[in-house]
């Protein structure tokens, strides 16, 4: 069975995750879940959803908030704790720096002398050093080391091995040599560590002006007062600003000290996740808000669908028959209408003649059907009369309604339609609906070249209502 290496994973935001642990689609632990379920119900109440989708925005911004919340109190409790030791960090970082001057120091103690001196540290060394050495130089003292002669050597901004010292190293360390118990050992001894060939003669170049013990010995003891006084008060001034700034060091934390690696790696870590779960938060809340501000666009949307799909509200798309049949009068005749009157139903005199309609300019229509035959239409009686009106059998051509704005050619036929309905006290739309017993018929008043035009008239009429509405729904 032949076996294959499995090749290193690539390093990136999928192993950056797994080495921090976060590498879970989505886990929610119990306190999380019951802070996120609190949170869910006060924005229920605060939005109140009217839809699924708003439903499942609020459960995501509430499981946002949450996690949210849960890194911002982690991250308040440990900027406290840190907060808490924010002097002690202060101290160290200031040891740390100390530290680093003092190698400096030692290396190039010409250069790097007023560096180390400006620091809290470095006055509180220079005065602890200068105190040893006035106490060591004072009567019935030891005498110095050769510790602190060389040390001496560097606070006066000089090395102390003989090829590289100047005139004020030479001078503190050769009063050591002259002042020391063993002089003669101390010589050798200078002379081996300074490590160079011919330091022995440069060595004994110096000492032949270096005045004898007891003067050496005063000198130094003067020099070292002096020292000690002037670094004492260079210490006092920078207690001063050292103290107030350990004192506020917990005011001013801000999460990160400065050359601290491990406290700003731990800061960025904590921000990022920080910052992650805010922008998570950021975008359910503005998916929310839009959600809300389409509200009424998706109630219209919703209404208009509804409206589409629900047979009665549909459109009639149909082309509308021609009626063969007239409609029933109403029982009191408009005014405007001159009522036909029938020979033996009503007693009129003699002399007076019934009028008679007037005669359309189109030739009549000559073909009746059969329904058209048996249709009955009311008769007008007259208002003292006791008799019921008779229904009488329509055997010519279909009647005309009386007026003259109604068969009036020189009036545009939408005109005469809509005075007609006026008559008839019914809408545009009414006209249409042949169930009512209201409805109008225009073909009853109408030459066939005017029922053709209305015809393409209405079906004009039904198009641009159809593209209207498409453009709403649009």
């Amino acid at each position: 069975m032949e076996t294959s290496e499995i090749p290193p994973r690539p390093a990136g935001r999928a192993a950056n995750a797994i080495k921090h642990g976060f590498c879970a689609v989505k886990y929610v632990s119990d306190k999380l879940s019951a802070l996120a379920d609190r949170i869910r119900i006060e924005l229920m109440r605060i939005h109140d959803p009217c839809t699924d989708e708003e439903i499942d925005t609020i459960e995501d911004l509430a499981l946002a908030k949450a996690h949210l919340q849960h890194i911002e109190s982690a991250w308040d409790k440990t900027a406290d704790q840190d907060a808490s030791k924010a002097r002690d960090h202060y101290r160290r970082q200031s040891i740390s720096q100390f530290r680093n001057d003092l190698n400096f120091w030692a290396d190039a103690p010409a250069t790097n002398l007023e560096t180390i001196g400006r620091t809290f540290g470095g006055a509180e060394y220079f005065v602890r050093l200068w105190t040893g050495i006035v106490e060591s130089l004072a009567p019935g003292g030891p005498g110095l080391t050769f510790d602190q002669a060389s040390k001496a050597a560097l606070s006066k901004g000089s090395h102390w091995e003989i090829s590289l010292m100047n005139s004020s190293g030479a001078w503190i360390m050769t009063r050591f040599v002259r002042t020391a118990i063993d002089p003669a050992g101390e010589l050798c001894k200078w002379i081996a560590t300074s490590g160079g060939s011919t330091d022995r003669s440069r060595a004994e170049w110096y000492l032949e002006r270096t005045p004898d013990r007891a003067a050496s010995r005063a000198e130094l003891a003067a020099e070292a007062a002096l020292q000690l006084e002037r670094w004492s008060k260079r210490l006092k001034e920078l207690r001063q600003d050292y103290e107030t700034k350990s004192d506020t060091a917990a005011e001013c934390f801000m999460g990160i000290l400065p050359g601290d690696r491990t406290q700003t790696d731990k800061f960025r870590l904590h921000l990022r996740y920080l910052t992650g779960a805010r922008n998570q938060v950021e975008r359910c809340q503005k998916r929310l808000d839009a959600l809300k501000k389409g509200r009424n666009l998706a109630a219209h949307r919703s209404a208009r669908k509804s409206a589409r799909m629900s047979p009665a509200s549909a459109p009639e798309t149909a082309g509308v028959a021609e009626p063969i049949a007239l409609p029933e009068l109403p029982e009191q005749p408009n005014a405007s209408t001159e009522p036909e009157i029938q020979p033996g139903t009503v007693e009129t005199p003699k002399d007076v003649e019934a009028p008679s309609p007037p005669v359309p300019e189109d030739p009549p229509v000559t073909q009746v059907t059969e329904n058209a035959m048996s249709l009955e239409v009311p008769v007008a009686v007259a208002p003292d009369s006791s008799e019921s009106p008779k229904p009488q059998l329509r055997t010519a051509t279909p009647q005309m309604l009386i007026g003259e704005d109604l068969l009036d050619r020189r009036i545009p036929l939408g005109t005469r339609i809509d005075n007609l309905a006026k008559m008839f006290g019914i809408t545009f739309d009414e006209s249409f609906e042949t169930d009512d017993s209201n409805s109008m018929d225009f073909e009853s008043f109408a030459t066939p070249r005017e029922q053709r035009e209305f015809e393409a008239w209405r079906l004009t009429m039904e198009r641009s209502i159809a593209e209207q509405e498409f453009e709403d729904e649009a």
